[in-house]
């Protein structure tokens, strides 16, 4: 239908004719040059299943495309107005760090059309890894979510709210809040002076991206080098130039070794393996970039506010040899007892299902044993024993409150929370009363926020 491009700067445009929802899609297809300045939109979208298709118009010819770029094109639903109000919401604020925590009891928390944003953050375009890449570098990026749009950058500002100054509705409604597109929507040369975690470094991008879908591995890393973090100091290129012809394990290595230099070995703490990547002839300290269990970040992520090194300056401490990394350490103590955690398992119920349960239908999981051996006298602890209960709370939540503060800063909420949760677990099970100290707070609490 159409003759190859043969010149390097002439890219092909769609010309989208005018229709009602129920007409049937036209298109053209046209060539352009892109040294004349044209204007045109880029569509993002979810191939879905490339068996699944639907006819269109194409230059006068019927043509199959996936049901997914058909509903792109013709567009269809909308939850516009909830994200349009947060925009009105932020107008008095200059960031979203100075808003109000809502407290457990406000009506906004119970606004049903939560349900829709919720339906929207979990669609799979938000799971694609070149998305992050389309959005982020877009001048204005806008939602196409059925007969109505609105500004993409104003629904990661609601979904960053949400996390922030509404966390409670997290246990009411199963919004998924992916902090890789609400923390790095935007890739401009300017992105610190808009973005809430000014001091993020591409350690901490990456390390978030690797929760996103992608054909190819190698991807994992290609697509986000247009991300000003991962420039080449004097701004001539990205820090590794994609190369297809590479094998998958030397695109990571090449990657690691370069974090690793620049970043040290916090690097490590970044590192996740599977059974597959450990049976692989691999160095395991070679970080798979596209494999993500628990996104753990202790040791990457510059603002925890905390630091198990404490001030104490490290030494360049690595050395690649070949497939060997070789560093000095120190033997700190000895792990004594373990507990595997799934997050399959009960141990991560919300507030809502126990309260479901209604008494003693609650699974006994692992996170009960480690409660039965916090009680225990003769366990071996670090802790005093009138320290032990507050420690365990503490580590819970690493250290940290709504909305992402230092818990101990406000230890006294911190405690109610914890008492108010657990006694909702021990309520659905069979491990046990509640303390005393901890029965006394309960009724202060807010289980859904702990």
């Amino acid at each position: 239908m159409y003759l190859p491009l043969t010149e390097a700067y002439v890219i092909r445009l769609i010309e989208l004719e005018p229709g009602g929802p129920d007409d049937p899609v036209a298109i053209h297809l046209l060539a352009a040059e892109l040294d004349h300045c044209l204007e045109y939109e880029a569509l993002s979208y979810v191939w879905g299943d490339a068996k699944n298709t639907l006819p269109i118009s194409c230059n006068g010819r019927r043509f199959e495309v996936t049901v997914n770029l058909h509903a792109a094109l013709v567009r269809a639903r909308d939850v516009a107005a909830l994200v349009h109000e947060h925009a009105d919401r932020m107008s008095g604020y200059s960031s979203i760090l100075q808003m109000p925590v809502l407290k457990p009891n406000d009506p906004l928390l119970e606004d049903p059309r939560w349900k829709s944003f919720a339906k929207l953050m979990n669609r799979p375009w938000f799971k694609r890894a070149w998305v992050l890449q389309e959005v982020g570098l877009a001048k204005d990026p806008v939602a196409l979510y059925g007969q109505m749009e609105f500004s993409y950058r104003d629904a990661m500002n609601l979904a960053r709210w949400v996390a922030r100054c509404a966390s409670g509705l997290q246990s009411k409604v199963p919004i998924s809040l992916f902090a890789i597109h609400t923390d790095w929507e935007d890739w401009s040369s300017d992105w610190r002076e808009k973005s809430t975690y000014p001091t993020y470094t591409l350690l901490e991008f990456l390390s978030q991206a690797r929760g996103l879908k992608c054909h190819d591995p190698r991807d994992q890393i290609y697509a986000f080098l247009g991300h000003p973090l991962a420039q080449l100091e004097d701004r001539s290129g990205p820090i590794i130039m994609p190369d297809y012809s590479k094998d998958v394990s030397e695109v990571f290595r090449e990657l690691t070794i370069l974090m690793i230099q620049k970043f040290g070995l916090c690097v490590l703490s970044a590192l996740e393996h599977n059974e597959s990547t450990l049976s692989e002839d691999f160095p395991s300290w070679i970080l798979p970039w596209d494999v993500e269990l628990a996104q753990c970040s202790f040791g990457c992520w510059s603002e925890f506010y905390y630091w198990a090194s404490a001030d104490v300056i490290p030494e360049r401490p690595a050395m690649v040899e070949g497939n060997k990394l070789r560093v000095r350490g120190v033997i700190l103590d000895v792990v004594r007892k373990s507990n595997q955690f799934s997050p399959s398992s009960e141990d991560l119920e919300k507030p809502s299902k126990l309260r479901d349960l209604r008494g003693a239908s609650h699974e006994e999981g692992t996170l009960d044993c480690v409660w039965k051996d916090v009680q225990e006298r003769e366990m071996t602890c670090v802790y005093p024993w009138e320290e032990r209960l507050e420690a365990f709370s503490l580590t819970l939540c690493a250290g940290l409150t709504t909305p992402y503060l230092c818990a101990e800063k406000n230890l006294e909420q911190h405690w109610a929370n914890f008492a108010a949760y657990w006694g909702l677990r021990l309520q659905s099970s069979s491990t046990g009363e509640l303390p005393a100290e901890l029965q006394r707070e309960s009724e202060k609490g807010d289980a859904d926020n702990f």
